[in-house]
């Protein structure tokens, strides 16, 4: 099993962590988990078990953390709580945020790259719901301190 602080991108892991790359490729079977510090009001973790073969293949589950909606509501001065439906984002069951992510390629650099891209869209899909939940909640609040 390996673990990565942060999820980098392909480059970095072949500068920063060229053994992990190395000990994974002499395995049949491995583990390798990135654990990203606490970046605004997400927290993301990602477990993948990386099989060799040809294709190799990897099955990944990617979670996020989010602070309580009421924290962020608390933070964005609003109390009003627009309709949004985090279901929507899922790929995975559960009550977090969580996607299930499979890829195949011919080599181990190629299938990683394949799934921080993955990684990637996952996060930027996040913050982009979260920043549109923060419009929503900010035109909802003023439209009822338009009202009053």
């Amino acid at each position: 099993m390996f673990q990565i602080e942060g999820i980098p991108t392909l480059e970095r892991m072949r500068k920063d962590h060229p053994f992990t790359l190395w000990g994974m490729e002499q395995v049949e079977s491995s583990l390798l988990t990135f654990v990203a510090p606490r970046s605004g009001h997400e927290t993301w973790t990602c477990m993948m078990h990386c099989r060799r073969g040809d294709p190799w293949r990897i099955k990944a589950f990617l979670w996020c953390h989010l602070d309580p909606m009421e924290e962020l509501y608390l933070e964005w001065g609003v109390d009003v709580k627009p309709p949004f439906r985090w279901e929507a984002m899922k790929q995975a069951p559960g009550s977090g945020l969580e996607w299930k992510l499979e890829e195949e390629a011919a080599d181990l650099e190629k299938i990683i790259a394949k799934i921080l891209h993955d990684i990637w869209w996952c996060q930027r899909n996040t913050k982009l719901a979260l920043a549109h939940l923060q419009h929503e909640a900010l035109r909802l609040q003023a439209s009822v301190v338009g009202v009053n």
